[in-house]
């Protein structure tokens, strides 16, 4: 993989100055940073779309760019950067180029200045292939004209980075990054809107850490006086690793809330966290190349042939497909070992219907990485709502993996992975193997399981072994069917002398999982914060407490109810009239059971009593506050024997409603051999109305599912019928 400190560079006759890098383990291969350029079609043209409105209008004059760029090395390029390989390594052998091994998650960003503002827009880039990524951008008047301008001027003002990561060894370092979420609900409650960290990139998350000094990095070299190049080196990945944690853990507490992009999100729901690297560890290093793109004026072409004029306010329409093609995909390295051959894929057959898209126009067929836009008259009474369907055929493979979509009402469609019926999952071990116990750990199992909600395909169960030799490892598998639900997955821990195994991670959507040691901390703030002109609290005792001891090897004896943690907790007012102060109770990751949380809070109303209340054991913050209180839910499914069960998955949806208003809805779910409770925490205020409505859903796959539903409830447990036609029960 990677060597980032094997590094060398090349200018070319454009002044551009290209990066190349060394192998970590064979001296005669090298990588090459590609550039960012124009995606060119077959007659070697920028895949580039304007379309201005000609209406009557106040659109008038505005319209949109439809733009797509890639990532490459001119044939040119590799032969003189061959020359420069020789020249400044001398590797003992015939020189090796290698394409990068792209991690998921890539990124691309586009910046423009017009009207003296800055324009930027950020969309997911291609894992595959050439790394394509469409910027579809709908611009008011003065903003199309600048684009038009640039493009036909001498010089463009169009400037394209992309963002992405991969694999490579940290040197003689230890790293440890840490992430404090009390102190960055401390700064979001000072700003006017405070609900983006989910919706951020990486580069705002960073910015929004610093500003709030929620965040803290702590490099310790093992060599003596290295590099001031690598000294910086390792602490821009430390920082941007760090903002890519945090917006991955923003965007998992989103997905397991029932949250949906631009709800309103506060930032004490995210737990604090530290992770640690080490020496000699395999981290996703992080690579930002970027460019110029010249303009169509420079290049010998006229930006009036790629200019079209409307008289009416179009639907657009951009369908991405950012997949694994036999025609540009054959040495892709982000899937599975054995695998990318069955996930390679002939084609896929994209149909847009959308009322006045006519039916030649309707229909695209990729064969490699990259974006279509259907444009039609936009219909006042359709509205933005269109229909989606495609038929994705694999190349080593008869069937197809097809599907409709219907209600889409976003520009931008991502055809992916899951979306062609392939689960891919990176899971981490190193964060478990690097913290240093008086019983090593000698292995890590993760058992990954996946049913698909709605009873379609077949089940998934696979096993990954990780060792400290080989921490990390991809799960994956083709599935004949869309992939439109989240996957469970177990970890067990192996020492000389015992074997544990944690409770089970259910719903899991993300593509990369990290696994903390079996005793790893998780931390829930205990938070008081008024605002200004806000009546006072003087002060509060706070009592924590495990309710069932924790069952994770290595650990003293924990806080019980009869003997809980106490905390006096005193706020202090800062320059603008707002108190806060905040404590810290340390619980487990693999917590098993709910927490206890009591309090006394002396304010201006005298003293007020907070009986006993649960919370969910990884319960990121407490607000300790006269009003605030807490509503857990225990989902049990004990009562399911899966020897004798006749489906292959359960999955719960619960509906809340708190004083009357539904909450967004949360779903928990088990798969054969999976078994336990799950809790739910939901904040409410003292002498709110707590109900639930729940529907139970009995999957087996190719014969549809069963449902069990209903409503009303106010039991804080809800015992799983062991089949659809057993007695609900509630305690």
């Amino acid at each position: 993989m990677l060597n980032f400190q094997i590094k060398g560079n090349y200018q070319d006759a454009t002044g551009y100055n290209w990066v190349f890098y060394g192998d970590d383990q064979n001296p005669n291969l090298f990588y090459i940073l590609p550039k960012p350029q124009y995606a060119l079609d077959a007659g070697g043209k920028p895949i580039l779309q304007l379309t201005r409105y000609l209406t009557d209008d106040s659109s008038n004059g505005s319209g949109f760019v439809s733009l797509q760029v890639a990532l490459a090395v001119p044939q040119d390029v590799q032969q003189a950067i061959l020359g420069q390989i020789q020249q400044q390594f001398h590797p003992p052998g015939p020189i090796t180029l290698s394409p990068l091994q792209y991690n998921p998650g890539a990124t691309a960003s586009l910046k423009l200045t017009s009207e003296g503002q800055d324009l930027n827009l950020t969309v997911p880039a291609s894992q595959f292939g050439s790394n394509t990524a469409t910027f579809v951008l709908q611009l008011a008047k003065q903003q199309l004209d600048t684009v038009v301008a640039t493009l036909s001027s001498h010089e463009s003002d169009l400037n394209v980075t992309y963002q992405f990561t991969v694999p490579s060894r940290l040197p003689a370092v230890t790293a440890v990054l840490t992430f404090d979420s009390a102190l960055a609900y401390q700064y979001q409650v000072t700003q006017p809107a405070h609900h983006t960290w989910g919706e951020d990139t990486p580069g705002s998350v960073q910015k929004a850490l610093q500003e709030s000094q929620s965040s803290h990095v702590t490099i310790t070299w093992g060599i003596a006086n290295p590099d001031d190049t690598l000294v910086q080196a390792v602490a821009d990945w430390a920082n941007n690793t760090l903002a890519t944690l945090v917006q991955a853990q923003v965007q998992k507490t989103m997905q397991i809330l029932g949250l949906q992009s631009g709800d309103s999100f506060s930032i004490n729901q995210v737990s604090s966290f530290t992770a640690t690297y080490s020496e000699n560890q395999v981290v996703d290093w992080h690579l930002n190349p970027q460019s110029t793109l010249p303009s169509l004026n420079s290049l010998g072409l006229n930006v009036q042939d790629f200019l079209a004029e409307v008289n009416q306010r179009q639907q657009v329409i951009t369908v991405h497909a950012q997949l694994p093609f036999t025609q540009d995909s054959q040495n892709s390295t982000g899937l599975p070992a054995g695998d990318l051959q069955a996930a390679l894929l002939e084609s896929v057959v994209v149909t847009a219907r959308y009322p006045g898209l006519s039916e030649e126009k309707s229909t695209i067929t990729f064969t490699e990485n990259g974006a279509h836009t259907f444009t039609a008259p936009y219909d006042p009474q359709q509205g933005p709502s269109y229909q989606l369907e495609y038929r994705a055929t694999y190349q080593q493979s008869s069937a197809s993996v097809q599907s409709t979509i219907d209600g889409l009402d976003q520009g931008d469609y991502y055809l992916k992975l899951n979306d062609v019926g392939y689960l891919n999952v990176t899971f981490d071990a190193a964060q478990a193997f690097n913290i240093k116990t008086t019983t090593p750990l000698k292995s890590v199992d993760v058992i990954l399981t996946f049913v698909d909600s709605d009873g379609t395909g077949t089940p998934i169960h696979q096993t990954l072994h990780l060792t400290p030799e080989s921490p990390r490892g991809i799960m994956g598998s083709p599935h004949p069917m869309p992939i439109n639900s989240g996957y469970n997955y177990t970890v067990t821990y192996t020492y000389d002398d015992l074997v544990y195994t944690a409770p089970t991670q259910v719903n899991q959507t993300g593509f990369t999982q990290l696994i903390y040691p079996a005793a790893g901390i998780h931390t829930t703030n205990l938070i008081i914060s008024v605002p200004a002109n806000a009546d006072p609290i003087f002060d509060a005792t706070v009592q924590m407490w495990f309710t069932a001891a924790p069952t994770v090897p290595g650990i003293a004896e924990q806080p019980t109810q009869d003997a809980p943690a106490v905390f006096q907790l005193t706020p202090e007012a800062d320059s603008t009239g707002a108190s806060f102060v905040r404590a810290t109770f340390e619980g487990f990751i693999n917590g098993h059971a709910p927490l206890g949380y009591s309090a006394a809070i002396d304010s201006v109303d005298g003293q007020i009593l907070i009986n006993d209340q649960l919370i969910e054991p990884t319960q990121a913050s407490v607000m300790v506050t006269p009003t605030q209180r807490y509503y857990t839910l225990e989902v049990n499914s004990d009562a399911i024997s899966w020897t004798t069960a006749t489906y292959d998955s359960v999955e719960v949806l619960i509906t809340t409603t708190v004083n009357g208003k539904a909450q967004p809805q949360r779903l928990v779910k088990w798969n054969r051999t999976e078994g336990g409770s799950q809790y739910l925490t939901y904040s409410i205020q003292d002498g709110n109305a707590v109900t639930y409505a729940y529907e139970v859903r009995y999957i087996t796959p190719g014969q549809g599912v069963q449902k069990v539903t209903g409503s009303g409830e106010t039991d804080v447990v809800f015992n799983i019928p062991a089949t659809p036609s057993s007695p609900v029960s509630a305690d």
